[in-house]
Formats: structure tokens, sequence, C-alpha cells
């Protein structure tokens, strides 16, 4: 700028020459060139936004037929998610985004049971340890007659919603013949991802953690029964991811950091205008064994936890071939009900591997025996039969 001014006071004095008269044509002329991108760029996007709102204004004021104005809107954002045409980047009505809402919450309102329908009745499956059901003694196989003054016939979704709309509750259960009267509130309530045992051999003990989805209470519940598990002297672990279908990364990152060093990758993205590595930031780390348990239903950021496992902490693989989703999305609300999922980028490896569409092939293969389908028991598990097999091994 001091140049320019310079010159200036050299044509207030009479004194410029070429040379100076060329700089000033070039400099104004980059001005000029700059500022109209600049706003060619400002009016070409307010002609695409003034277009899609013309289009929907004409519509909703010149169209024959009255017009839903929100599914108008609603259709519009839908055929932009299509033309990305990709599985992963996709339009959710107000249903389609509760649902994931309620598979990513850790936690729901409710009294702690999981109920089912048995023999036409609607019968407690599950009561959850220290939960409000728990204390107030509603017990398994309970069937649940009357809620309050709703008679309850063998609809279980009313059942469900009657107790989620509801803050104290009188239930009455038959039990042995008998009805049984309940009082009972519902609570904000942990939904488990989480179920573990202890698996034995002569006389080493060995972990098992069953990990369902990765929500937002995962991290949690998996840190507390790893340490109620290492509280019995484990000599390794086993992670069963099978038919984890994934969810939150940072709750896979959070779990991956209970066993690598500080310092350790744990996976790295890449987005349209960065790139970033993810290393272990905690003191936090395990030396025991691991095996992880995977299947063709393991995604996502179960894929990211089980290579962030293998390749930066040594563990072994057991099954068959994973799911193969290596991208990263972000949801984003459209408004009060609905939103969009849209891929942002891609997640590798410790070594650098993208798994999208390819899977993780386990370090040892083993298909589930036709046994074990008909009779889904421990006993009957050859995928965990062999997890433990390995385990044992590496122990020694």
């Amino acid at each position: 700028m001091k140049k320019i001014g310079n010159i200036f006071n050299k044509m207030n004095d009479e004194k410029f020459n070429l040379i100076d008269m060329i700089f000033v044509v070039i400099i104004f002329s980059l001005l000029s060139i700059i500022g109209t991108t600049l706003f060619q760029k400002y009016n070409k996007n307010n002609k695409q936004s003034n277009s899609i709102e013309d289009v929907y204004n004409q519509i909703v004021n010149g169209y024959y037929q009255d017009v839903n104005k929100e599914e108008l809107a609603n259709s519009a954002i839908d055929g932009m998610m299509k033309y990305l045409d990709e599985n992963y980047s996709v339009y959710m009505d107000e249903n389609k985004t509760n649902i994931l809402n309620n598979e990513l919450d850790g936690t729901y309102k409710g009294i702690g049971v999981v109920v089912q329908k048995k023999d036409e009745k609607i019968t407690i499956y599950n009561v959850f340890k220290n939960s409000p059901a728990d204390q107030a003694g509603l017990k398994v196989d309970d069937q649940i007659v009357k809620i309050d003054d709703l008679e309850v016939t063998d609809n279980l979704e009313e059942v469900v919603s009657y107790i989620k709309d509801h803050n104290d509750l009188a239930i009455v259960v038959k039990r042995h013949g008998d009805d049984v009267l309940i009082n009972v509130s519902t609570t904000d309530i942990d939904n488990p991802v989480v179920s573990t045992k202890l698996l034995t051999n002569e006389d080493k003990k060995y972990g098992y953690i069953y990990l369902k989805s990765f929500t937002s209470a995962s991290f949690t519940q998996f840190k507390n029964s790893l340490e109620e598990l290492e509280k019995d002297n484990i000599s390794g672990l086993i992670i069963d991811l099978r038919s984890n279908r994934g969810g939150y990364i940072e709750q896979a990152t959070n779990i991956a950091e209970l066993f690598l060093k500080k310092g350790k990758l744990i996976y790295s993205y890449k987005e349209k205008d960065k790139e970033e590595k993810i290393t272990s930031s905690t003191d936090e780390s395990r030396v025991y064994p691991i095996v992880v348990l995977v299947n063709g239903s393991t995604a996502s950021s179960a894929e990211l936890l089980t290579l962030a496992l293998k390749e930066s902490y040594g563990a072994i693989t057991v099954g068959t071939n994973t799911y193969g989703k290596g991208k990263i999305q972000e949801v984003s609300k459209v408004n009060d009900s609905s939103s969009i999922k849209y891929t942002t980028g891609l997640w590798y490896s410790p070594n650098h591997n993208n798994i999208d569409t390819v899977g993780i092939k386990p370090s040892v293969t083993v298909e589930l025996s036709d046994k074990y389908i008909k009779e889904p028991t421990d006993k009957n598990d050859n995928q965990l039969a062999k997890a433990l097999e390995l385990i044992i091994k590496l122990d020694k």
C-alpha cells in the first residue's frame, strides 16, 4: 500500500512515468477481478438459493390443488440427498430420526425392565440390577395385567408407551397365580449395551465382554464392566463385537484408550478440507492378551475399534469377514423433527487401511456352526470356543 501511495504522490507532482502507470493499471485490474469474482460467486449462490425458493413459492401459490408445505419442503431436501447417490447420505423424517436417536441415546425413561409377549401375555423378561423395578420387587416372569387404570391386553407397544408417559405407576402383576400390586416410579435408565461373564481354564480366569452398540453410554458401561472383571484377576479378555453395527465414533475411541499406550494411533480420518490423526491421550493401558470376535454384521465404529486393537495393541480377531464401512457420517437437524445424515469423510486404521466395502478379514476365520444357529448357547458357540482356545495359548 505504501508503494501505491507513493505513485499517487508522483501523479500529483506530475512526475509520472510509464512503468508507474503500468503498475497502477495492474493493481486496479487485479482488485477489479477479485471483486468481480467474489460478487459473481455470491450472486451465483444467491441465484441458486432464490431458484429453490422461487419454485417452492410457485408451487405453493400456483399449483391447482392444495399443497402440504412441510411435505413439499421435505421432498426438496430428500431430492438433494438422493442426488448424492450414496447409501449413507439420507434424509430422515420424524419417524426415522426418532429411531436413530433411540438407538444412539444411552438412556431412556422407564422402570428398568424388558418386557415381551409370551403366550399372549405381557411378561417381564429381564429386570435391570438396581433399577426402580428391581428395588420395588418386580421379577422375571411376572405377567403385567394392569397399570393404573389401564387393563393390559397383548398390546406390547401400548404398555411400553404408557410407562414412558407416566411418572408414578401402580402395576398389578400375576405371580404364581396371585395378583400382586407393586408401586414403582419411572426414571432415566441406562440402556444396557454391555454384558459380561468369566470364563475359566484350570486355575486361570478370562474376561468376556459383549458390546451391542456404541451409544452415548457405551464407554461408561464398558469401563465399569472391565474393572469389575479385573477384580477377579483375569489373564486375558475376549471382546465380542459380533452384530455390533456401530454408533458414536467417540465411544469407540474412548474404549480403545483403555488399552492402548499413550501416543499410540487409534485411527486417522480425511475430510474435504482436513486430515487428522487420533492417538491415545490417556495414561491408562493394559498388557494382557485380547481376542476380538467379529462377523458380517460388525460395522463402522465396531470395525474401527477392532482395527485399533489389532494393529496398535496386537489383538487377534476371530470369526468371519466384517461388513466394511470406512466412512464417517454427521447428523444435522433440519427442523424440530427431521434431520439429514451425510458422509463427511473416510477413516483409516493405524496401518492406514480403509476397509469401506471390503471389511476386515479375521486373523482366524471361523464360520458359526449350524448347531449354534439352531440352539444359541455358549456350549454351541464354536467361535467363542476358538477365541478362548487362542487366548489360553497367548497367555502361556
